[in-house]
C-alpha cells in the first residue's frame, strides 16, 4: 500500500462519479438517489467551488476520493472520503485517514469535523476507531457549530464528529 494524494482536475470529473455510484452500495437505502444525483453533478458541473477535492491514489491508481473545506485557519471539515468498492474494508481509510491528517498538522490545522449519516454506523464506528468523537445530532447546534462555519455544510440526518489534530 503506496498512498498519495493528487489534487482533482476538471478531467477527473467521471471518476468522481464513478465513486459516487460505487457509493450507492452503503447509502442508497438511507439516501436513495443522493449519490446518483451528485455523479450527475460531477459530470454535468465538473469540480465544486464549495469545497476542495484529492483524489486518493495507490501506487498512482486513483482509488477514491476525500473533499474538505477549511473552515479557518485551525479547523478543516472533511467532507466526505469515498473509495472504490474494491478497496473498501481492506486498511485502506485507516491509512488514508492518518496520511490526511500529517497534511493537516503541516499546515497548522488542529482540529478536523465531519458529518456522517445517523444510520451508517459502519461510518461512525470507523471514525470513532479513529479518534472522532462524537458532538452532536442536532440539526442547529451543528449549523451553528465553531460560529456557524458549518451553515452551508449542515443536514438533517448527520451527526457531527470532530477530533483533535
Amino acid at each position: 500500500m503506496k498512498i498519495g494524494f493528487k489534487i482533482a482536475e476538471p478531467e477527473d470529473k467521471l471518476f468522481l462519479a464513478r465513486v459516487c455510484r460505487e457509493a450507492n452500495y452503503h447509502y442508497s437505502k438511507k439516501t436513495p438517489g443522493v449519490y446518483e444525483r451528485l455523479a450527475v453533478k460531477f459530470e454535468k458541473e465538473g469540480l465544486p467551488e464549495i469545497y476542495s477535492i484529492y483524489l486518493i491514489q495507490n501506487h498512482d491508481e486513483n482509488i477514491g476520493f476525500l473533499g474538505f473545506s477549511g473552515l479557518n485557519k485551525k479547523l478543516i471539515y472533511l467532507v466526505g472520503l469515498y473509495l472504490l468498492l474494491d478497496y473498501q474494508r481492506q486498511g485502506y481509510g485507516g491509512v488514508i485517514l492518518n496520511n490526511f491528517l500529517e497534511e493537516l498538522t503541516a499546515s497548522g490545522y488542529e482540529e478536523i469535523i465531519l458529518l456522517a449519516h445517523k444510520k451508517a454506523h459502519w461510518a461512525i464506528t470507523f471514525y470513532k476507531n479513529n479518534r472522532f468523537e462524537l458532538i452532536s445530532s442536532n440539526f442547529e447546534t451543528i449549523k451553528n457549530y465553531a460560529g456557524g462555519l458549518m451553515w452551508d455544510f449542515a443536514l438533517p440526518a448527520a451527526v457531527l464528529m470532530k477530533r483533535h489534530i
